[in-house]
């Protein structure tokens, strides 16, 4: 059974911290050009970025290909300007017009293949005003020394759950395929004395492991892009070391 299916599970194990929600807003302060108002992600899951900026009295929108993600986050965003939509990320499907931003910031789209990774991009383009900006999330090659594997990359402590009980997670990467950079990972949820949900979720997923100058390759073949920044998001003034950036680009004026 997935964590997928569990959005309100989901949501408690993947809520960003205030820190990390902070250095969005500061990243969006440093790079807009004009006012920001709205704001979208393509891949919101239960709404876990999105509802910070719907506090902060922004129009929020979101995309997500899971229906029960879709459900989880309409329920979250009940009583603020919000349009959350069912669809894919790389063909985005909005109808309440251009945004001022666009944030993927939990990682989604290191899970698409180079291909994928463009018409995303030019997806995103479509939706947001000349001059906008897209943060993202990738993950790039750092310089670590090799381990057998699996390995565990993060294991969290437990964490308390609004429907009772408690769930902690574990990432591990279990295979690396350096022919088409690639990390093989599994995620594994045990949950404790939660109603209606079995003891275990599991899930296996692929993330592409970018060298930068590749993803900048990418980007610059839309011609949609100007790159701002490629690590605009640090924790007390550290690169993640484990290669997790946030990148800043600004939709060119003359695109599309």
């Amino acid at each position: 059974m997935s964590l997928y299916h569990y959005p309100d599970v989901y949501s408690a194990l993947r809520a960003p911290s205030p820190a990390m929600v902070q250095g969005a807003r500061l990243a969006i302060h440093a790079h807009s050009v004009g006012e920001v108002r709205r704001i979208m992600d393509p891949a919101c899951g239960p709404a876990n970025w999105l509802l910070p900026f719907a506090i902060d009295g922004l129009f929020v929108a979101g995309n997500d290909i899971s229906p029960d993600m879709v459900s989880r986050a309409r329920k979250v965003l009940f009583g603020f300007p919000h349009e959350i939509v069912e669809g894919d990320m790389r063909s985005l499907r909005f109808s309440s017009g251009h945004f001022d931003v666009a944030i993927e910031l939990a990682g989604t789209v290191s899970q698409l293949d180079p291909h994928d990774f463009e018409a995303h991009l030019r997806s995103v383009a479509d939706h947001l005003r000349p001059g906008g900006l897209f943060l993202m999330t990738l993950f790039f090659e750092v310089d670590r020394p090799p381990s057998p594997k699996p390995v565990v990359s993060y294991q969290s402590e437990a964490i308390p759950l609004e429907r009772g009980g408690q769930a902690k997670v574990t990432y591990e990467v279990i295979a690396w395929n350096p022919s088409d950079r690639r990390e093989h990972m599994r995620r594994t949820v045990r949950l404790e004395d939660v109603p209606d949900a079995p003891p275990v979720l599991e899930d296996a997923y692929t993330l592409r492991i970018w060298r930068e100058d590749e993803a900048r390759r990418h980007i610059e073949a839309t011609g949609l892009f100007d790159i701002l920044d490629t690590d605009a998001i640090q924790i007390d003034g550290q690169s993640d070391p484990e290669g997790e950036r946030t990148l800043v680009l600004r939709r060119r004026p003359h695109a599309g």
